[in-house]
């Protein structure tokens, strides 16, 4: 099936490799644009998704709020599902199609679904649909994103890699801007169906956007680097580690005890497995404290939403609609990357903030202010109906936040994984957000903060302590001589 595509590949790289590498390779700009209309889908669905779920399904914030999560949740988790297909069977280009054509079958089902004069089951249509997007959605992003990596061969094109993650973020920025801006408008300015909204074109135009989508995608189908799948490493890792935790002995004398306990795997699995396995649990332990930085950085899109029903959307010239104050995340991320990249970042280097953890935890102390500031607003709120403005603080200081925290994980995730496992070690990301929406989720089904103000205070203290966790974490972190050994020589080898 990959024969045709495995005698291309050496031409590719050879090809790619002549190109100027300061700048980003042209076949990349197509998965780029790919990936940008998929957030913008995507980005707009869950904009208006919590309102969805309270206005035309009637269910209360607490629930509304939970079932958003919950499925957001999901829809990261299936990150894991898209680089297990695309490992085992299909690879990482017929995943990207695939899953497209899911993603775009869920969105009709629940545009469909709103059609009331054709007295379809609503619930029944959109619980289906609902379930079908999540699983699209969330297998086509660590594809595309996992795509666009294979297209670099390390470490010669490292510079092109780190331009691809900063063009990619960027337009998924952009792809959310706009979604953020036309889908509160589609929904509550447009009427059709004989009702006051219309959630059957905001569901309609994602479902046209994505064919839109696939066919870029397609069009460069013959400059792309189509590595077949090499087997599914997230399985071989499992059974590595069960194999060791198995067959270690409970005593031995200390001459015959082996210096780590994966080790004991060599036999069976071979030194490379054992030694790529090391490395991938160590950038996992990294990234454990990561979901509670998604825990509140997710919350712009539900709880403050909520928060933002209360306040006065008035400012004269327009009326604010709550669920378009996430704007403000998108915009100030677009314009902020540049200013990062180019004054924000060499100062830190001279400062001592040089690695992506350390980044990461400085993205961890601003969740914590931008979460004081937005208890401090509630306190207000609940005695003045004052501006929507008000909110313009928090949103500024967790915009910084959230590109601090998202590129350097992506960064760390994607950089310090073995060759063989990036695309599983790309999946962090999205279950480390996965993790986010569930923390999310259980807290607001639990509902036993007497109001809104003490919830926010405890995700402020909450995420203090977490970054505590991660900065003794990031002092330990290190490689030894024979791990750079394993991670060069397999980027030397052009398998990723």
């Amino acid at each position: 099936m990959f024969k045709e595509e495995n005698k291309n590949i050496n031409k590719v790289l050879m090809s790619n490799n002549q190109e100027n590498e300061s700048k980003i390779k042209k076949s990349v700009m197509y998965i780029v644009c790919d990936i940008s209309l998929e957030r913008f889908c995507t980005a707009g669905i869950l904009t208006i998704l919590p309102l969805f779920l309270h206005q035309r399904l009637f269910l209360d914030h607490n629930t509304a709020t939970a079932i958003f999560h919950t499925f957001e949740c999901m829809m990261l988790f299936f990150t894991v599902f898209g680089a297990v297909i695309s490992d085992t069977w299909l690879g990482l280009y017929r995943s990207v199609i695939l899953m497209s054509c899911v993603y775009i079958v869920g969105l009709g089902c629940v545009s469909t679904s709103m059609i009331e004069q054709l007295n379809l089951p609503v619930d029944i249509l959109v619980s289906v649909g609902l379930i079908i997007m999540l699983i699209g959605s969330g297998s086509l992003k660590n594809s595309l994103n996992a795509f666009g990596g294979s297209q670099h061969k390390l470490p010669e094109q490292k510079a092109q890699l780190e331009k691809y993650f900063s063009v990619q973020y960027l337009g998924v920025k952009t792809g959310s801007f706009l979604a953020r801006i036309l889908f509160p408008m589609l929904r509550g300015d447009v009427k059709c169906f004989g009702k006051d909204d219309c959630y059957s074109l905001t569901f309609g135009i994602p479902m046209i956007i994505m064919i839109f989508s696939l066919s870029i995608f397609l069009i460069g189908r013959k400059k792309y680097i189509k590595l077949p799948p090499n087997g599914n490493m997230l399985v071989k890792v499992i059974k590595c580690i069960k194999h060791a935790l198995t067959n270690k002995p409970k005593s031995l004398p200390e001459s015959e005890q082996k210096q780590h306990w994966l080790e004991y795997s060599e036999e069976k699995y071979g030194k490379k497995l054992v030694m790529e396995t090391k490395i991938a649990l160590k950038v996992v332990l990294m990234s454990l404290p990561v979901p509670i930085f998604w825990a509140c950085l997710m919350q712009q899109r539900s709880r403050w939403i909520f928060q933002a029903v209360r306040m006065n959307g008035d400012v004269g010239w327009y009326t604010i609609k709550p669920d378009q104050m996430i704007v403000f995340n998108s915009l100030l991320s677009i314009s902020l990357i540049p200013i990062l990249d180019k004054f924000i970042y060499p100062i830190f280097e001279k400062i001592g903030i040089k690695t992506m953890l350390q980044r990461l935890i400085f993205g961890g102390i601003l969740i914590v202010v931008a979460f004081i500031l937005s208890a401090i607003l509630e306190t207000q709120i609940q005695n003045n109906y004052i501006s929507i403005l008000w909110q313009l603080p928090q949103f500024i200081v967790i915009s910084i936040a959230e590109i601090f925290t998202y590129l350097s994980h992506l960064n760390f995730a994607y950089k310090e994984a073995p060759p063989s496992m990036k695309p599983v070690m790309m999946s962090l990301l999205y279950l480390s957000m996965a993790g986010g929406d569930l923390i999310i989720a259980i807290i607001s089904a639990i509902s036993f903060f007497p109001s809104q103000t003490y919830e926010y205070a405890f995700y402020a203290c909450f995420m203090l302590v977490d970054v505590i966790a991660l900065s003794f974490l990031a002092r330990s972190y290190s490689r030894d001589e024979e791990e750079n050994k394993t991670i060069t020589n397999n980027e030397n080898d052009g398998k990723f």
